[in-house]
């Protein structure tokens, strides 16, 4: 399976089952007393032991804040499976360019569109906080949603999207994250 499309499949995949709730389902029941922390491996518990990744987009760094412009939202438009998609980003202000730091992908939800999630969701403030880039992509459809089949166009625009940042920002590559809301 190509690099982008596993990626990109990945991506998906997961902000599909943080939409659903998975991630809070468990099958720990009632009163059980086992504590899964005991057999963790402790370097596997810290994000801050994996080394981070630098992607292409740090072996030339830039002014990254003078070109993002004011503050806020840039829109970004790319050229993906032959058709002109979108994606909103935001840089935190501390970002140098030449520092690896992490990505969220933030899908919106069906009918909401990216400009709508990112008012609603206001992932960005935290990002600028906690130092992430914020990317939230925007879907396709006079209705916007997501196509999630596995040989759809929007998991190639995904695909094309991570390349495209990895590209021209200065990113982690092993710490790219997905969240978002329902289909």
């Amino acid at each position: 399976m190509p690099r982008i499309f596993a990626r990109a499949t990945s991506a998906v995949a997961i902000a599909v089952l943080v939409a659903a709730g998975l991630p809070g389902c468990s099958d720990d029941a009632p009163g059980d007393d086992e504590s899964p922390a005991e057999d963790a491996d402790p370097a596997s518990a810290d994000p801050a032991a994996v080394a981070a990744a630098p992607s292409a987009g740090c072996a030339s760094p830039r002014d990254v804040a003078a070109e993002a412009g004011p503050q806020g939202h840039e829109r970004v438009t790319i050229s993906s499976g032959g058709h002109e998609r979108w994606y909103l980003r935001r840089l935190p202000p501390a970002h140098d360019g030449s520092t690896p730091v992490p990505v969220v992908l933030d899908f919106h939800g069906y009918s909401e569109g990216a400009e709508v999630h990112v008012a609603m969701s206001d992932l960005g403030t935290l990002g600028d906080a906690e130092g992430f880039v914020t990317i939230t992509p925007h879907g396709q459809g006079p209705v916007p949603r997501w196509d999630v089949d596995l040989d759809g166009d929007d998991l190639a625009f995904v695909g094309d999207l991570l390349d495209e940042v990895e590209a021209t920002l200065c990113v982690d590559t092993n710490r790219v994250y997905a969240t978002g809301l329902s289909n």
